[in-house]
């Protein structure tokens, strides 16, 4: 493992090296791509369950649904995306409309009203989150794929995730609060509350789809014209050779079966703050829980820039290996920290697993970035779209698994909750154990993944130059100026 010089950066070709402003403009993107689904994920059960009283089985048929509905259009749209040939590029048209409409779609999620009869309620949502989730396709399949392709150096990848890494933490600790402030007196309803709320993030989301498209620019190879198409193949056969690639089942492997194992546990954690340190006090639970997340929330803000800084003196693989460590430990440290005497020794935990959480949050973005252009140079191919798609769907895949797993998880521990807090031992101690195991089998997973992960600071540089000279692009041209 041979350090990497930090100090490439300023030396960069500037076709190589992003500008603030292409960072600034890439990472306003995620607000629409990421916090407009978090908020519509998150929002799904108080607002339909608990406010309008759906049932419980529909939100899980409408869950099943959607997933169904990405299963068709996600490939679908990739496979768009990564044969269009316009005067905009491949991915900025798919960016601008798409951010439009999701922006424009994401209001009418909240419209339905109090008064409805509940198959109405249910058929509204399925067909407005069928829209909604279409036009949000259209978008983030796009504009993920764009950040695959921005630069071809392998350093510059890992910064600009690094970059876009700081708002989705913050996004996400505003959205925690998003429940108790629809629920306050500045509003006369729940619903309502929702209904305005949800026109303020759809006017942030439409200030903010259209900066990928606008201020950031395709870089497209000068022996390919913008308007010449690659030659088509067929959408089964993209998937299949999208998916025999090495380097990306590796990338599956720790993003579907580690994140599955995470979130299978995860649930534990409240159930142990709750049960075991304050048994049964779900106030002084969740008081304990605001404070966790406060102190998580500054650890994993500062890990970035040490994550970010190790990778680019080692690799990528290094410091998520290194990571995965830190994740075991810290899974053992539980069965420490979880004392009922002092329950706020759990503080301490954030010190482990935030900066392994933070790592992995932009680690596996760039990484993929990685797997992408090898791809490329491998097969000739321009297909990031269809890595972003089908690495996608697979991941939304596990999500809703590992909500039916957590539940048998609860179910086989004996948890009760009509006990409160006189759980038994077993299930006390078996919601430690759970904690433990959430810890350390996704830090297994990854360790062991990546011992296959073939891709080095060496070879994609080793990438970048081939490409270069094979497809004549800009980089070549500033690399050659640059060397001389």
């Amino acid at each position: 493992m041979h350090p990497q010089n930090s100090s490439e950066a300023k030396n960069l070709p500037p076709s190589l090296r992003l500008s603030l402003k292409d960072r600034l403009a890439f990472t306003a993107g995620i607000i629409t791509a990421q916090n407009s689904t978090n908020i519509f994920n998150q929002m799904l059960v108080p607002i339909y369950q608990i406010t309008l009283g759906v049932n419980p089985l529909l939100i899980g048929a409408l869950q099943t649904i959607m997933r169904l509905w990405d299963a068709f259009t996600d490939p679908l749209v990739a496979a768009w995306s990564d044969r269009t040939r316009t005067r905009w590029g491949r991915r900025r048209p798919f960016i601008f409309i798409g951010g439009i409409l999701t922006a424009f779609t994401f209001p009418f999620l909240w419209l339905p009203s109090s008064t409805w009869s509940e198959s109405t309620v249910f058929t509204y949502l399925v067909v407005a989150s069928v829209v909604f989730l279409t036009f949000h396709t259209l978008f983030n399949i796009a504009y993920e794929a764009l950040g695959l392709e921005l630069t071809s150096d392998y350093n510059e990848r890992t910064r600009l995730y690094s970059f876009r890494g700081y708002l989705p933490p913050i996004l996400s600790l505003g959205a925690s609060w998003l429940y108790a402030f629809i629920q306050s007196g500045f509003f006369s309803s729940p619903l309502q509350g929702m209904r305005i709320v949800g026109c303020a993030i759809a006017t942030l989301m439409l200030l903010t789809c259209i900066w990928p498209a606008v201020l950031l620019r395709e870089k497209a190879p000068r022996s390919a014209p913008a308007s010449v198409s690659p030659p088509k193949i067929g959408l089964l056969r993209d998937i299949r050779e999208t998916l025999s690639s090495r380097p990306f089942q590796v990338m599956i492997v720790i993003g579907v079966f580690g994140f599955l194992a995470q979130n299978v546990f995860n649930q534990l954690n409240l159930y142990a703050k709750i049960y075991v340190l304050y048994a049964g006090d779900t106030k002084a639970g969740a008081h304990l829980a605001g404070w966790l997340s406060v102190v998580y929330f500054v650890v994993f803000m500062a890990s970035i820039p040490l994550g970010t800084w190790l990778a680019q003196r080692y690799s990528k693989k290094a410091v998520l290996m290194g990571s995965s460590c830190i994740g075991f430990l810290s899974g053992f440290a539980k069965l420490v920290l979880y004392d009922p005497k002092h329950p706020y020794l759990i503080l301490l935990i954030p010190f482990f697993a935030a900066p392994v959480t933070s790592v992995a949050s932009y680690m596996l973005s760039a990484m993929m970035a990685d797997v992408a252009f090898h791809d490329r140079w491998r097969t000739g191919r321009r297909r990031e779209a269809m890595f972003t798609a089908v690495s996608s769907w697979l991941y939304k895949l596990s999500f809703s698994l590992s909500g039916i797993l957590s539940g048998a998880v609860l179910v086989a521990i004996g948890f009760d909750v009509s006990l409160g807090g006189a759980q038994t031992e077993f299930t006390k101690r078996w919601i430690i154990y759970g904690m433990v195991l959430g810890n350390c089998l996704p830090a297994i997973i990854t360790f062991g993944a990546l011992l296959f992960y073939p891709l080095t600071p060496a070879l994609m540089e080793r990438c970048r130059r081939e490409l270069e000279a094979m497809e004549g692009t800009e980089d070549a041209n500033a690399s050659a100026k640059n060397q001389t």
